[in-house]
């Protein structure tokens, strides 16, 4: 019996190769994942991942290998790291066993010829094995990766009576879904503490809308793409002399979403809450669908779409329509989908949106304005929300309820706007009127036809009745 194989360097430069990604696997962490694994592959521990079917799971551990530097030594004996690991991945079944994992001898013509298998492959490659679905495997192969899995790494080879070190860089990973097993088909204890555990779930909707808008791009597939431009530059000075009167510091220009979450943050179970939120929301720019993927910055994602289920708006029925007729079943998109006909829909989709909103904020302030209608000539804390040239907004407390104090019913002065400070000066008096006053104030009249609700001021906040 005769046996042949690849000369080493030849093999393993095919086996580097093969198995390497070329770009970059796209992945959103949720978590710590990222770091977990990282600590793991540096102190060569093998790892479990736990998580239900379609979770990503797989596409966690093509973006590691990815990122993860191998070390490869030359013909010097000099180390180096290459760009990223291969990867060997195997989808287990119920038919797979032991051989299959590490190879077996074949026919080839005349001679006898030893072919190396997957998990091999990596044990020489110093790459990582990717075990999905471990427990559908027969029981031997468990038993085949047990000293892969503790400080021997080394992978017994009976058939050939060999015992192989595994190389620098080599990982195992296995996964299985807690919730597809059963007392026949699970992972002994003795298996599953050799491993650092990571468990996966379904990502949060609006990441898993960010992944789904990603995808849906690479493949250019016609999407409507749900999109939040920056605010425009007058309300972020708005915002910006709102935060420096609360002392909320943010950075000068362009201020990032993290600025605005480290603001809400900081101001959560304060007094101002509510007045900062409704600032941060009024200084937004209007969010509308788009052919285009030009990023939501309300939500600091470079990507996003609306991607619900059950579906709720026009836009989801459109965007699962086009992954089932494209990724589900495989069929061309046809051109009338794309184009002209896209861009109407994504037009269409923003009007009749911005109706609703419109529909929607009426019937609120109508509820608004019967329930300050009982609380006529009552007086209230409250914030000052905006400043305008024809009088001051003002937030109450307790109730998400705001109204106008106008110029005209400050009679105590003549009050001129100072709109590069966004105050009203009182002439003689010089009393001022600024983004987060507080004052006590009076409700003087409510307007059902006109849905409005006017304030006087009482004056300094003092201790006041609260509408309940």
């Amino acid at each position: 019996m005769t046996t042949a194989s690849k000369p080493m360097t030849e093999y393993r430069s095919w086996a580097v190769e093969e198995f390497r990604a070329e770009t970059e696997p796209y992945y959103v962490a949720v978590s710590d994942e990222i770091d977990l694994f990282r600590a793991a592959w540096e102190a060569k521990i093998p790892v479990l991942l736990k998580g239900p079917t379609g979770c990503g799971k797989t596409r966690f551990v093509e973006h590691m290998a990815y990122h993860l530097n191998r070390p490869v030594a030359d013909e010097d004996g000099n180390i180096s790291l290459e760009d990223n690991l291969p990867l060997v991945t195997v989808a287990c079944h119920e038919d797979l066993t032991a051989s299959d994992l590490v190879g077996r001898y074949l026919l080839e013509g005349q001679e006898t010829v030893w072919i190396d298998g997957p998990l091999t492959r990596a044990v020489k490659a110093g790459a990582i094995c990717y075990l999905d679905e471990v427990v559908e495997a027969r029981k031997d192969t468990t038993v085949l990766i047990h000293p892969l899995t503790d400080h021997r790494r080394i992978l017994p080879i009976e058939k050939k009576s060999q015992l192989l070190q595994a190389r620098d860089g080599f990982l195992m990973v296995i996964s299985f879904n807690p919730g597809y097993q059963s007392a026949l088909k699970d992972l002994k204890q003795s298996t599953r503490q050799r491993f650092i555990s990571i468990e996966f779930d379904y990502p949060p909707r609006d990441t898993e809308a960010e992944i789904v808008a990603h995808e849906a791009e690479q493949k250019r597939l016609p999407i409507l793409y749900r999109v939040h431009e920056p605010p425009p530059t007058d309300k972020m000075l708005e915002l910006q002399t709102l935060l420096g009167r609360l002392s909320y510091r943010v950075s000068r220009g362009k201020i990032s979403q993290k600025d605005l979450q480290a603001v809400l943050k900081q101001v959560g179970g304060r007094p101002e809450e509510k007045l900062v939120s409704t600032v941060i929301l009024r200084s937004m720019s209007r969010a509308r669908y788009d052919t285009r993927n030009l990023g939501h910055y309300g939500l600091a994602s470079d990507w996003y779409t609306h991607f619900t289920s059950p579906i709720r708006r026009y836009p989801d029925l459109w965007l699962h329509r086009v992954l089932v007729h494209a990724l589900v079943e495989g069929r061309a998109v046809p051109e009338d989908w794309k184009g002209e006909g896209l861009k109407e829909k994504a037009q269409r989709c923003s009007v009749r949106e911005r109706v609703a909103e419109v529909a929607e904020r009426e019937s609120v302030d109508l509820k608004k304005v019967e329930y300050m209608e009982r609380y006529l000539g009552d007086e209230f804390s409250g914030t000052v929300s905006g400043v305008t040239s024809f009088g001051i907004f003002v937030l109450l407390d307790d109730v998400f309820v705001d109204g106008l104090v106008h110029v005209n019913s400050m009679t105590d002065d003549y009050y001129i706007f100072h709109q590069d400070r966004y105050m009203l000066v009182g002439e003689r008096s010089h009393r001022t009127f600024r983004l987060g006053d507080r004052l006590v104030i009076k409700v003087a009249r409510v307007d059902k036809e006109e849905l409005l609700i006017d304030f006087t001021i009482v004056g300094s906040e003092k201790t006041s009745r609260k509408a309940r």
